[in-house]
């Protein structure tokens, strides 16, 4: 996929995630900061996620590493949806899970531009 596609997909899916984060969090003095950041991480990860989809989909057998992160990323979203305020914040939850996730794109990212050593 060329890379303009790849920023337009992008887009398209930071403006979707951070106008339905801005429509269902209620406004807060710090809700401008959250939902810029939203847009930023979605965007951008999204569009570098995008190279390596097959990477990040692989069926090839159980891989107990996207199983043990995928857990660990709820859990760690949940008790920042819980505990940054006395009311739940959604756009913190996501924000947290939009960085959780572009880690670990990025790690995928980086070990797949390794040269393997023999």
């Amino acid at each position: 996929m060329n890379r303009l596609s790849r920023y337009a997909i992008g887009l398209v899916v930071g403006a979707a995630v951070t106008g339905g984060i801005a429509l269902l969090q209620p406004r807060t003095p710090e809700s401008s900061i959250l939902l810029a950041g939203i847009a930023v991480v979605y965007t951008v990860g999204t569009a570098t996620a995008i190279p390596y989809w097959s990477a990040l989909r692989t069926n090839d057998g159980p891989n107990w590493t996207q199983g043990a992160f995928t857990g660990a990323s709820t859990f760690g979203c949940l008790m920042l949806l819980d505990g940054v305020e006395p009311t739940p914040n959604l756009a913190v939850a996501a924000l947290g899970l939009g960085l959780s996730w572009f880690g670990f794109v990025a790690g995928v990212v980086f070990e797949s531009g390794r040269e393997t050593s023999v």
